[in-house]
């Protein structure tokens, strides 16, 4: 696999009667999705692309061009994609292979269900706390594009009167030197149902 030689060695035990399990169930859903679709002439991924993408989805400019501009190579690969690659999984073949795009198309339909957008209704709830550094410190993080979030209005203006503790530049949010690691202000975890008041902190 990618080049290399790739060995698994089950024992006859729980884990793998677990994962031969797994496959079958996963290869049954993407099989039941893409065969229901290959059998219904009218069916078309057009309608999902440009009516059901949740609003504020960051990649929502990607989803409309491919259900105008390219949606008829889009139809196939999504039917037929699902179809054989479950069918793959349910026999056994390629099971490698089947698993990956199976994965691929999996993760294509999880951003697709993307909520929230460049603007984040989040709350705070930090007391007097705020971001506070120095000035040189403070253009590493500009230069090197590591500011994550900051406070603006609800029309996305980043403004005095839009920062609620004064931080330096308004920044609510910073990443790592590395972008593994980001630090918040506000809670998206708290806005994440709508009982909430909120589902901004979804797409966070």
């Amino acid at each position: 696999m990618f080049g290399r030689e790739v060995r698994f060695d089950y024992s006859e035990s729980w884990i793998g009667y677990s994962l031969f399990l797994l496959r079958v169930v996963m290869g049954w859903v993407l099989f039941q999705g893409g065969i229901t679709k290959v059998l219904d002439p009218e069916w078309t991924a057009a309608g999902f692309l440009l009516n059901a993408i949740p609003e504020g989805n960051p990649l929502m400019g990607l989803w409309s061009t491919l259900g105008t501009d390219y949606v008829g190579i889009i139809d196939p690969l999504n039917a037929w994609g699902l179809t054989l690659t479950g069918l793959a999984l349910l026999v056994g073949a390629f099971v490698r292979w089947s698993a990956f795009w199976g994965a691929v198309m999996m993760l294509f339909y999880w951003l697709a269900a993307l909520q929230g957008g460049l603007l984040q209704g989040l709350p705070i709830a930090h007391g007097e706390g705020r971001f506070e550094i120095d000035d040189e410190r403070y253009e590493a993080l500009e230069s090197e594009d590591r500011v994550l979030f900051r406070y603006c209005d609800a029309d996305g203006n980043v403004t005095d009167d839009a920062n609620p503790n004064g931080s330096k530049g308004n920044v609510a949010g910073v990443l790592g030197e590395r972008d593994t690691v980001a630090v918040l202000m506000p809670h998206p975890e708290r806005a994440t149902l709508p009982g909430l008041g909120s589902t901004d902190g979804q797409g966070v």
